[in-house]
């Protein structure tokens, strides 16, 4: 009886320990995105703006080469932490002229982690983790 407990225990163990490895990885943003290249995609036009969990959505569209439109998704931080430094859903609204910056898919085209919103007038948002906010443009 007594090993029967043991070896549950040990199993209990082993599950809780080799599980943790797939929550890290799926919230480290190097798994999905690019975080050694930053993108900058400007003229865009936003579509729509959702400060949602588990990740807060950026769709947005702009013109290629060809003068065809491209739509674009954006991710990025949770509702949760955007909303405790001042973005909510109504920072961003459709027809906005935005440039966006941020991290490309390593396996998906037209999807990037958004990192700033700079908007027409200079203003930006910051959708970092550490320092995230809203922010008025600066000059120099």
């Amino acid at each position: 009886m007594k090993i029967i407990l043991t070896i549950k225990l040990l199993l209990l163990c082993s599950l809780l320990f080799f599980s943790q490895s797939y929550v890290l990885s799926h919230h480290n943003t190097g798994t999905y995105f690019d975080t050694s290249q930053t993108i900058e995609l400007k003229v865009a036009t936003a579509i729509s703006f959702q400060v949602v969990n588990p990740h807060t959505k950026l769709l947005f569209v702009l013109n290629d080469s060809e003068g065809n439109e491209v739509e674009w998704w954006g991710a990025t931080a949770s509702a949760n932490h955007l909303r405790r430094v001042g973005i909510t859903n109504d920072l961003i609204s459709s027809g906005d002229k935005i440039t966006v910056k941020g991290y490309p898919s390593k396996t998906t085209d037209n999807l990037l982690f958004v990192t700033t919103v700079i908007f027409e007038n200079g203003d930006y948002a910051d959708f970092n983790y550490t320092a995230g906010g809203i922010f008025k443009s600066v000059t120099y």
